[in-house]
Formats: C-alpha cells, structure tokens, sequence
C-alpha cells in the first residue's frame, strides 16, 4: 500500500512537471533571486543612511554604494601553508606520545604498588617533558627540556626485564595472605560490632546490617584467589546472590559503619575497620594486577613508537619553534585587518604608513606587537593594501600580506535582474524607491522601499 502511494505521487509530479510545472517551479526561483537582491541593496542603502543621515543622490547612488558591495581576500600564501603543517605534524606527535603516556598511567593505578612505584619513577621526567613540548608548541616559546628518547628506552628495558610468571606467582601468593588475614580479620570484627552497643550502652550498630555485611563478605572471600588461580568458583544457592564480594554498595557500608563510630571510644575498632577495607581492596583488586601485566605486552610494542615520535619531534624543535613564531606573526596581521577596517568605516580612509603610531595607545596594538619584531607599515595598492612586519624568528622573517578587495555588486545585478535596478529619492534623501524586473519569464516587477519600524518589510 505504502509502495503504491509513493508511485502515485511521483506519477503526480511527473505529469505536472510535463504539463509546465517545470516553468513554475524555474519562474519562483528567478523571482526569489531578484527579491534577495533587492534585500542586499536594501541593506546597503540602510548602512549609507546610518552613516551619512540620509539615503544618497539618484546621480551617484550606484557608485557611492559600491564600498558596501566590497569584500577583502586574503588567502594564506603557499610558505605559511607550510608552515602550518610544521607545527601541525609536530603537535601530532606529541599528542601521540602523550596518548601512550596517558594509557600507561591509567593502566597502571591497577598495578601492583611496587610496580607502580618503580614505573612512576621513569613516568615523571617523561611526563614533564611532554608536558613542556605542548607548551611550547602552543605559545612558541623556548621551554627547557631534554630529549626524552633515553628515558624511554629505560622504561621499555625495565618492563622488558619483568619476569611475567614470578610476578603472577607473587600477586597471587600475596592473595593467599591476603585471604588468610582477611578471614581471621572478619569474625573478630564482626564480634567487637554486635557487642559494641551492649558494652557502650548506646544503640548505634544495626545487627542485621553487620550480620548480612560479615555473612556476604565471608561466603564470597575466596572468589577473586579461586579466579586467578583458574578455579571453578561454587555457584551461589541462591540465584538472586548476585553481588559482588566487595561491590561498591558493600564498601560504602563499611565506610557508614566507620562514620557512626565514637572517634575517640572506639579508636582500635575503626583502625581494625580501616585496614580491614584497605586489605580488602587490595584483595579484590589481584585479578587487575595480573591483568596489568598483560597490558605490559602491548606496551613493549606501543614505547618504540613513541620514541621515534618524539626523536623525531626533537630533531625538528627549533624549526617548529620558529615556524609557530612566524605563523604568530602572521596572525597578528590579520589581527591588523580587522582594525584597518574599523578605522575605514569611521574616517572613509584606509590608513597608510606605519599602523603602530597609529594605534599605539590600542590595547589590541599592544597584544598585536608582542608578535612581531618591527613596527608593521601598510602600503596602499591599485585594488587593496599590503601589510608588513618581521616575524620573532631566528631569521627575523620578512611577513607580507596583501588584502586584495573584490565588489560584488555587478554580479549581483546581473545574476539576480533581468532588467534595473532603477532608484528613485526625495529631495530631502529621506525615502527612496527602487524597482527591478526578474528573469522570470512573466518579467515581474519587483519594488522595496525603506523598512518600515515596527511593521517589517514592504
């Protein structure tokens, strides 16, 4: 049915298009064109008005027009292009290298604390090294630091030396201690709780919570060991037991039975609570430490690379250093651009000569001249303006920028009219009337006239 409606539609579309439906929908576009050309010589006819307090003669109102239809180009020039990919191949590469750095430090809060330690000590010089690179790429500004490639390499010696099996034996022999403390640890507690009210004589431990608390704990306690050791691991009885030995709702309620505790009467019951959480972290968390030492094999593979990334960085330092210093530069003169344009529209001049005199007391000039070496000069050409300065580089690098102007407004009339635009004023320039014909092939007249407050366009 569906399928059917489709084909009936387009079947439709087609014999309305052959019968001159074609034509409409071709007529409507032209018409649209003119309306949105017409909407463009409203607009510049409105910023004149605002400019001048009314609207141009009809001997001159085209060409007074023009500067509103003006647009400046500015392409970047093939040597800033190249630039660009220098710093931009040079921030990929210690982005990639910070990558790997990064998911090494995640992975290794599962670690075992002595790998932790020991990895640490060779993460932190590499780090900070990163860290300094960034900056400098970013504020082009010499950092000190080293060649990291050594230190590299002595991470992947060391994590290349570590015998995987002893230290899966030592985790796992570790969690047998762990395990042993831990059930000797659980019925002691659970006994200085359920008697600590009756011996206070207060009313702040909830039995049944310890009991469940004490009871989950002891059933499950021997799941992770069974679980690295390749065991079968007994099924609960109840199918319903789903949570885990140490999930972290069974954590939060040893923590709430800490808080509720007298800090001062029961000082030895809280730090048995304390280190009795810490062991049972450190417990549940044995499988991530043999895990860990599987995530070492792929960084065996994953450290090379970044030290022939970041080898590679060095090398180039200092041309990127001065590439990002001139590209800054360049910058500013766009900066320049924006300015040059705000002192137009107010004085309907383009400054000439050197802009720092000029706008010297500008706080955007002084942020602008932080970048460049030499005062930068505007020279006016045939159809647009040159800018020039010295980059902050070794080099001291001569910045050109040429802002070429192009006007629309030929265009525009010819693409959007078949016949006008013709403009008609007062002697008083306070209203105006234009007309066009469109390319549709009615020739519709089309008018606009000043935007009327409050009542929208007419």
């Amino acid at each position: 049915m569906r399928k059917s409606l489709v084909l009936i539609v387009l079947s439709c579309v087609l014999v309305f298009i052959s019968c001159g439906g074609e034509a409409i929908f071709a007529g409507r576009a032209h018409r649209l064109k003119a309306e949105k050309g017409l909407k463009e010589i409203r607009n510049a006819l409105e910023k004149y008005m605002i400019k001048n307090g009314q609207y141009p003669l009809e001997v001159e109102w085209e060409r007074v027009l023009e500067p509103y239809f003006r647009k400046e180009i500015n392409p970047d020039p093939q040597w800033i292009t190249r630039r660009k990919m220098s710093v931009m191949r040079a921030k990929t590469k210690i982005t990639q290298c910070e990558g790997i750095v990064k998911e090494l430090k995640k992975d290794l809060f599962t670690a075992d604390s002595s790998l932790q330690i020991r990895i640490s000590e060779y993460l932190y010089p590499i780090d900070s090294a990163l860290t300094f690179a960034a900056y400098e790429i970013k504020e082009a500004r010499e950092y000190d630091y080293r060649n990291i490639g050594p230190e590299l390499n002595s991470l992947l010696r060391y994590i290349s030396g570590i015998n995987m099996e002893k230290e899966k034996d030592r985790v796992i022999n570790l969690m047998v201690q762990e395990n042993e403390e831990l059930a000797y640890m659980i019925s002691g507690i659970q006994n200085s709780l359920l008697i600590r009210d009756s011996l206070r004589r207060s009313d702040l431990i909830e039995e049944d919570v310890v009991r469940f608390l004490f009871g989950h704990i002891e059933k499950k306690l021997e799941n992770p060991l069974l679980a690295v050791q390749s065991k079968d691991i007994p099924k609960s009885v109840d199918e319903t037991d789903t949570i885990p030995l140490y999930s972290e709702s069974i954590h939060e309620q040893v923590k709430m039975i800490i808080d509720v505790l007298d800090s001062k009467k029961d000082v030895i019951l809280i730090q048995d609570l304390k280190e009795f959480d810490d062991k049972m972290v450190s417990y549940v968390n044995g499988g991530r430490k043999i895990d860990f030492l599987g995530d070492i094999v792929i960084f065996k593979k994953k450290i090379p690379l970044a030290v022939n990334l970041f080898n590679s960085f060095y090398s180039e330092r200092f041309d990127v250093l001065n590439n990002n210093r001139v590209l800054n530069g360049y910058s500013s003169l766009l900066n320049l651009v924006s300015m040059v344009k705000l002192y137009e529209d107010e004085y309907d001049i383009i400054p000439q000569g050197n802009l720092y005199e000029l706008f010297k007391e500008e706080e955007a000039m002084k942020e602008i001249k932080n970048d460049l070496l030499s005062d930068p000069y505007l020279e006016i050409l045939a159809n647009g303006y040159r800018l020039t300065s010295e980059a902050q580089d070794e080099n001291r690098t001569q910045l050109v920028m040429e802002v070429n102007f192009i006007n629309n407004y030929k265009e525009l009339v010819e693409e959007s009219f078949f016949e006008g635009p013709y403009y008609k004023t007062d002697d008083a320039g306070m209203t105006y009337f234009i007309w066009v014909k469109a390319k549709d092939a009615e020739k519709t007249i089309l008018a606009v006239r000043p935007k009327s407050k409050g009542k929208g366009d007419r």
